[in-house]
């Protein structure tokens, strides 16, 4: 009975075609550790082996366990990590073993490629696990797992919102194994010997290049991260240039994560004492110029100096960098670049006008909300409850639902007598916008299919706006969701564009919902200094 061949894990980088030598492949930063080794392999064919110098050393645990075991551990281990270097088809391969990656060049190898070559090899029904980065109001990374083969569908996840970042899946052809995965770089359990690496490194690098996956996964790639550091240079360049000739168009500063204000919170900026209601990015560069520092502006001055949260002491709650509250959209070679969050986003052109155009189809209130001249969104709140008999306050009206393990849900702000469900949020970052869009859709469908939820906000309500049948069907038709963003820009609203991803993902739900959605600005009256951004 001849013996089953055994299957081999490999792990494979492709290599930049602008780095031909080892040398320049290789981490000078470990260059003097490395023992040179050579690798036959068919054919008369050799490959190059970079192993780095590994020296016994007790394990970390047992570092934990320390002196509380008797007799001490003495049990010592080394863990050396290593890199091969294999030509094929014109190109240059770097197989890591162990921590091997460390030892390539930073950005020696080419993005993406582990994830076109899976994308190309699997069936959409194949996928066995997927790796996401959102770009919802908590800009989440998730990561899913299916004990079966999967349609890729079956994985429940916003081709809209979020990103596929690397995927696992069987693939079509018994050559590449049992499973594949990647993101940068391939890793791919088959039963290739070494001897035949050249011949396999043939058919992933033909696989990778292929363009079929486009037709199968047509949203992979329209939001894709930029990761190359000379690029992400480049834009950061192009973003200094921009604010230092003041031309200031899409771009402004706000709080980078979503937090629930305190009463009494404020701002501090960098360089100065003052405290403030919000951020803007004109009140900052005159800060900047009044200490004669906006000349000398750089992009490490934008990430070293913070912008301060503070109490109603004026104690720091939270703090983040300049450059992590900068919002901006530049153009760049032909492409549209975003950053936010302190990520730069390369998004696809015709994305971006298919997702604008479908907000703009969203129509403005036919009667404006009330200004808002107030300390916070509850002052707002409360205040035009007590003027306008229209609204009734349901700010901070939570209600417990059972089925929803008394999880506390805040059914709207406003409720008008025309059954407007209002939601309020000043205009800041995307992260606090993007809530304000997530809490909308919550709200509406909990109200639409649970009876229980109705007959709850029903108690909360005055009884001039009660509903005489809560729990009876309802028709969604008659409702109308209200997004009101306050705002000082004398401009019309001009949202970020991750917010305006969750905006029309919001239009969809709600829309299917039978509801009537409405966007309204809420024009800003009060006294606090500072230019306002777009919105």
């Amino acid at each position: 009975m001849s013996k089953k061949k055994p299957y081999y894990v490999w792990t494979v980088f492709l290599i930049k075609a602008d780095f031909q030598d080892d040398n320049s492949i290789l981490n000078t930063m470990y260059a003097a550790q490395l023992a040179q080794h050579t690798v036959g392999l068919a054919d008369g064919a050799s490959a190059t082996l970079y192993v780095k110098r590994a020296y016994p050393a007790p394990p970390k645990w047992a570092k934990v366990l320390g002196g509380a075991v008797s007799p001490p551990i003495e049990e010592k281990s080394q863990r050396p990590s290593a890199l091969m270097i294999v030509r094929s088809v014109g190109r240059i391969f770097g197989l890591t073993f162990g921590s091997g990656k460390a030892l390539l060049q930073a950005e020696s190898w080419e993005q993406e490629f582990g994830l076109k070559f899976v994308l190309n090899s699997v069936d959409e029904d194949s996928i066995r696990e997927i790796e996401l980065s959102g770009f919802d109001a908590l800009l989440q990374n998730k990561q899913a797992q299916s004990v079966r083969d999967a349609n890729i569908d079956e994985f429940e996840f916003d081709v809209d919102q979020e990103v596929l970042k690397s995927s696992r899946g069987t693939p079509k052809s018994s050559v590449f194994g049992r499973h594949v995965s990647g993101r940068d770089c391939i890793h791919i359990s088959c039963q290739t010997e070494v001897s035949e690496l050249p011949s396999l490194l043939e058919k992933i690098f033909e696989e990778s290049q292929k363009t079929t996956y486009a037709e199968k996964f047509s949203w992979v790639g329209r939001m894709k991260e930029v990761r190359s550091s000379t690029q992400r240079d480049s834009l950061d360049n192009l973003l200094l240039e921009k604010i230092k000739n003041e031309n200031l168009g899409k771009m402004w500063i706000a709080p980078p994560e979503y937090t629930r204000w305190q009463d009494g919170s404020g701002f501090k900026y960098p360089l100065d004492k003052g405290r403030y209601e919000d951020i803007h990015l004109g009140k900052f560069l005159a800060i900047l110029k009044a200490k004669n520092k906006f000349a000398a502006l750089t992009v490490d001055s934008l990430k070293r100096w913070h912008i301060e949260v503070i109490d109603e002491d004026d104690n720091a709650q939270a703090e983040w960098s300049i450059y992590r509250c900068l919002y901006a959209e530049v153009e760049a070679n032909g492409s549209t670049f975003l950053l936010n969050n302190a990520l730069w986003y390369e998004i696809e052109n015709d994305f971006l006008k298919e997702v604008s155009e479908e907000v703009e189809t969203i129509q403005p209130l036919a009667n404006e909300l009330p200004t808002f001249n107030d300390a916070d969104e509850n002052a707002y709140n409360l205040r035009v409850a007590q003027e306008e008999a229209h609204f009734c306050c349901m700010d901070r009206q939570t209600v417990e639902l059972k089925k929803r393990g008394l999880t506390k849900i805040e059914f709207c702000d406003l409720y008008g007598l025309n059954r407007e469900i209002v939601h309020v949020k000043r205009y800041t970052g995307s992260s606090e916008l993007s809530h304000l869009f997530q809490q909308g859709i919550v709200s509406a469908e909990l109200f639409s299919h649970e009876p229980e939820f109705r007959k709850l906000v029903n108690e909360k309500l005055s009884e001039t706006h009660r509903m005489t049948d809560p729990e009876g069907k309802l028709d969604a038709t008659q409702y109308q969701v209200v997004y009101g963003i306050i705002s000082k820009s004398k401009n019309d609203l001009s949202l970020p564009f991750f917010s305006k991803v969750v905006l029309r993902n919001a239009k969809r739900r709600l829309s299917e919902l039978g509801y009537d959605i409405r966007i309204g600005k809420i024009v800003r009256t009060d006294g606090d200094s500072g230019d306002e951004q777009d919105g």
